[in-house]
């Protein structure tokens, strides 16, 4: 592969972002490459934005993620509910990637809280793969991270916050235990309301950052 892609590059807290161009190489076995068509601006990017919190720069924001398989390496083949996974297929995956052993993802299912976790959005511009954040024409899907095929009846403005919106919010419901359940409806209420808003605000709130760099 012999091509270029451009992000917007974050160089330090309160500065503006920057476009700039990347080479874009071939996926090893255990990657998958993604054009990226749509990539919302979370509240922790703002936070990291506005200097509130520690993010290495230069990089590329961004986490809420989806996009279309570009290419993909011989050892991706099925997403996390085993559907098979092939290049065209629009997907989003997790905020998160951790590969080689670990103790919370085998003894006690939470791989998010593994030792050595990285992040989409918090990496170095500079380091291989470049791509590794939202706010950029493409991105690398790198190995241990869960890939989910999204259903072609979900919209890309609903599916972008799966990864990080919806999945904090199922998470505070499940938390919010109560033997009759009236506090965990509660919490589901309000932040389902609460992402409806969102989706109903539209671009005013920054939701929907199309990915559309360098004319592409």
């Amino acid at each position: 592969m012999s091509k270029t892609g451009h992000a917007a590059v974050y160089d330090e807290p309160n500065a503006p972002f920057v476009i700039r161009e990347f080479p874009v190489r071939d996926v090893r076995p255990d990657e998958a490459l993604v054009r990226i068509t749509m990539s919302t601006i979370c509240r922790s990017d703002i936070h990291s934005y506005q200097g509130h919190r520690p993010n290495p720069c230069p990089g590329i924001l961004g986490h809420e993620i989806i996009g279309i398989i570009d290419q993909i390496g011989a050892m991706i083949t099925h997403d996390m509910r085993g559907d098979p996974l092939n290049v065209g297929d629009r997907v989003t995956w997790t905020e998160y990637f951790h590969d080689g052993p670990s103790y919370y993802r085998d003894v006690h299912d939470m791989p998010q809280k593994s030792e050595g976790l990285r992040k989409y959005g918090h990496g170095l511009v500079s380091d291989d793969p470049h791509f590794i954040g939202g706010f950029a024409d493409y991105c690398y899907i790198l190995p241990g991270t869960g890939i989910l095929k999204l259903p072609d009846d979900i919209t890309d403005e609903e599916a972008t916050p799966l990864n990080c919106g919806v999945a904090t919010m199922i998470g505070g419901c499940r938390g919010r235990r109560h033997p009759d359940g009236r506090r965990r409806r509660r919490a589901g209420l309000r932040a389902t309301r609460h992402l409806r808003v969102r989706h109903c605000q539209g671009p005013r709130c920054a939701y929907g950052h199309r990915a559309r760099l360098g004319g592409g």
